[in-house]
């Protein structure tokens, strides 16, 4: 009934493995919380678990091809970290490579290579499968990667201090996106911890901050989605875009405008400027030294604009995945 509805609207399905056998990490999500510390995806009888669901989802996506965007291999594997963080738990992203080449093979016995089929992973574990380059069109198929972007630290309530929050994990993306093979898009981001998101007593502006959000992942991705669609204050930020902070969420303008070029400013230039500016207050800098590589790249001028409050900061462009609304519903394969 999902398919034919989505159909019927227009809308397309992207199948995601939730929760793995096992757990792939410690977290009620996954539908196997065993506490923390215990996850015991990579075992080789989970996995094999693992690749059955990814078959059995993939002829359920080939039964109903017109509606069926792709399907997620797994949702949130733990490292959050990244490579460079030694002592966080993590499941060794080598035993995620074998499984999802498994889970691939599987999947394309019944889907098409042009089918997506969607590697969620974290923005600091982007670089290491940039580097590794383990999947290729010819024998995997359209593989694209997906990235989940949080801010999970006290509320923050300044606009700039928000965007800022984000500029780590942004450049992350864009960064995979000028030097990798894939494609990648924002398949989660939150407006959580910004208030109570109460109306009465939270005065942040969703509004302009969604708004820079969905136009920053548009430059260097496919495009995003916001999690969640209802649930309490900002993790409904769709259901509650009326209610939440001072100004509406305005979700249709926000997928509907156009503006400035790309070469404006970035999350790149953002991070590059910073750098530049650091350069520029050491005593040894030498006059007339060239400009950061990575601004002389992308053509941005290394003057940020100020946040006004009612900003309507347009996208550069309108990009597949968001600007065409193709909402997806994100489904729980279980055994």
């Amino acid at each position: 009934r999902v398919f034919v509805h989505a159909k019927s609207v227009g809308l397309k399905v992207l199948l995601d493995l939730h929760g793995a056998p096992g757990g792939q990490a410690y977290n009620s999500f996954t539908g196997c919380d065993q506490g923390v510390g215990h996850f015991d995806f990579a075992q080789p009888k989970s996995v094999h678990l693992a690749v059955a669901a990814i078959e059995a989802m993939a002829r359920i996506c080939a039964r109903h091809k017109d509606a069926c965007y792709g399907i997620e291999l797994l949702n949130e594997p733990v490292g959050t970290g990244g490579p460079l963080d030694r002592y966080g738990e993590r499941i060794p992203r080598e035993d995620l490579q074998n499984y999802y080449q498994a889970a691939i093979l599987a999947a394309r016995k019944h889907i098409d290579l042009k089918v997506p089929l969607v590697i969620m992973e974290w923005p600091r574990w982007l670089s290491w499968w940039s580097q590794k380059k383990p999947f290729s069109y010819k024998e995997h198929g359209n593989i694209i990667f997906a990235a989940h972007l949080y801010y999970m630290g006290p509320d923050l309530v300044d606009q700039q201090e928000s965007r800022w929050a984000f500029e780590e994990d942004l450049s992350s993306v864009a960064e995979f996106h000028l030097h990798s093979r894939y494609e990648i898009f924002v398949s989660e981001f939150g407006l959580n911890s910004h208030g109570s998101g109460v109306p009465e007593d939270d005065y942040f502006d969703y509004n302009s901050f969604a708004n820079w959000f969905v136009h920053q992942s548009n430059r260097f991705s496919l495009g995003s989605m916001v999690w969640n669609y209802d649930g309490p204050g900002a993790w409904g930020a769709v259901a509650n875009k009326g209610v939440l902070g001072p100004v509406p969420i305005e979700w249709n303008q926000i997928f509907s405008s156009t503006g400035p070029a790309v070469g404006d400013i970035t999350p790149l230039a953002l991070a590059a400027k910073r750098r530049l500016d650091s350069i520029r207050a050491s005593k040894d800098l030498q006059t007339g030294e060239a400009p950061h590589r990575l601004l002389q790249r992308l053509g941005a001028a290394p003057v940020l604009t100020p946040v006004a409050s009612g900003e309507s900061n347009a996208a550069s462009k309108v990009l597949r995945l968001s600007a065409m609304m193709l909402p997806f519903f994100l489904l729980v394969a279980v055994s």
